[in-house]
């Protein structure tokens, strides 16, 4: 026997997993979180209904008031600023400064940060420095000034990765002319001997001063004279000679020779006791 339905054969669809919370709405005087769930229309079959409830879900976030301002990244990480974002810092009672906040963990950063996306290959070019990169960065000189001046100290990343291309002529004699690949420092305007992570005295890389370097090499892993690729990578730390300006890059003319080239954003931390010093090096600086 056969009795027909009178009531309803579908039934509402379960919610998935909710998604990340994304970024917060406001740098400061409170903003919205939201994150979101997608209904599995198939947990019923064809007679899955659309789920109950909102896919969506809010919350507030960077809750603290915007003023007083601070006078870095880390003040605002202090007051509970929890994503990378933008946000307005005063240093010395010059004009409040847009900077971009980059939070790693326990840690905020003041961040200039470059035009430059990514790595940059570079290949064609076999002269000592025959290759060009011009650094430019999303900041006004004056902001760039303002807040190397104004910190206890900053680090930039440079980073080379070869394949079949040297670092240092190994047919040169000696001095900063054996080194095919090279940077220049923003304030002093001077090609530096060194690659980041090495020694500012000497022409080397990092693995020189651990004399850990591939292949065996003296100065650089880009040094082990094989086809395989190798990096050689570190911080520029000194800040007289930043940010870089420029990178220099040879030795990729040959088949088989190639570079890619990475210049990371400035990030800045703590602020300078030395005021005088500021005053100096921000007003009288000429770019």
């Amino acid at each position: 026997e056969i009795e027909p339905c009178t009531t309803s054969c579908t039934k509402p669809g379960e919610w998935m997993t909710w998604g990340d919370w994304g970024l917060c709405s406001a740098s400061c005087g409170g903003g919205k979180r939201e994150r979101q769930r997608d209904c599995n229309m198939t947990t019923w079959g064809d007679r899955t209904d659309p789920c109950e409830g909102s896919e969506t879900d809010l919350k507030d976030c960077h809750t603290y008031p915007c003023t007083p301002l601070e006078t870095n990244c880390e003040g605002w990480k202090v007051k509970g600023m929890e994503d990378n974002t933008y946000a307005q810092i005063n240093l010395y009672g010059e004009t409040p400064r847009w900077v971009y906040c980059n939070v790693e963990g326990d840690e905020a950063f003041t961040e200039i940060k470059t035009t430059l996306n990514g790595e940059v290959m570079v290949q064609g070019y076999e002269g000592r420095g025959s290759f060009e990169q011009l650094v430019t960065y999303n900041a006004s000189n004056d902001d760039v000034l303002l807040i190397l001046s104004s910190a206890a100290s900053c680090r930039q990343y440079l980073g080379w990765r070869c394949r079949s291309s040297y670092m240092i002529n190994p047919n040169a004699k000696s001095g900063k002319l054996a080194r095919m690949t090279y940077w220049l420092g923003k304030n002093s305007r001077e090609e530096q001997p060194y690659w980041p992570g090495g020694d500012p005295d000497t022409i080397g890389c990092a693995c020189s001063v651990t004399n850990s370097c591939d292949g065996g090499a003296k100065w650089c892993n880009c040094d082990a004279g094989d086809d395989k690729f190798h990096v050689d990578d570190g911080y520029v730390t000194d800040l007289t000679k930043m940010p870089i300006a420029a990178v220099y890059a040879g030795d990729t003319g040959d088949d088989g020779e190639v570079g890619y080239l990475t210049v990371g954003n400035v990030q800045c931390k703590g602020v300078s006791t030395n005021q005088e010093f500021f005053e100096y090096d921000f007003h009288n600086y000429v770019v």
